[in-house]
């Protein structure tokens, strides 16, 4: 079964999968997007019924690095070597996020959203097909 056309009951025991191997590898994260004081993997679930639906992981950054990296943002042309850096750092986080999943026969890949560009979806988990 494809993630896509998964019940609300099966998005969840999925996110409760993805939760547990993050926890497992000492990952901190949350449910939801809201920002915190400290970075951490955020676990989503999109019960649409178009082809967003599914559960979604993604780095996030702590509060202060957030508003720091949009004030950056808002100053600069977008080529500040520190807007630069922090891209690397969150391809390389998404990396090690990837990784974990993979330990525990998760798969996760770019989610290809133009509105957050380091979102990875889960295409599969113990337990589906």
């Amino acid at each position: 079964m494809s993630l896509d056309q998964a019940s609300a009951e099966e998005l969840e025991r999925v996110r409760d999968l993805v939760g547990a191997a993050l926890e497992a590898a000492g990952t901190p994260w949350q449910l939801g997007e809201k920002l915190q004081n400290h970075a951490v993997a955020q676990i989503t679930v999109d019960y649409g019924h178009d082809s967003g639906r599914g559960v979604f992981v993604t780095w996030e950054l702590g509060l202060a690095d957030h508003e720091e990296l949009l004030r950056i943002s808002r100053e600069s042309a977008g080529g500040d070597p520190r807007i630069l850096a922090s891209d690397d750092e969150q391809m390389a986080a998404n990396e090690r996020l990837r990784e974990v999943l993979r330990r525990a026969d998760i798969e996760a890949v770019d989610a290809e959203n133009d509105f957050d560009p380091y979102l990875l979806r889960i295409v599969s988990a113990p337990g589906t097909d």
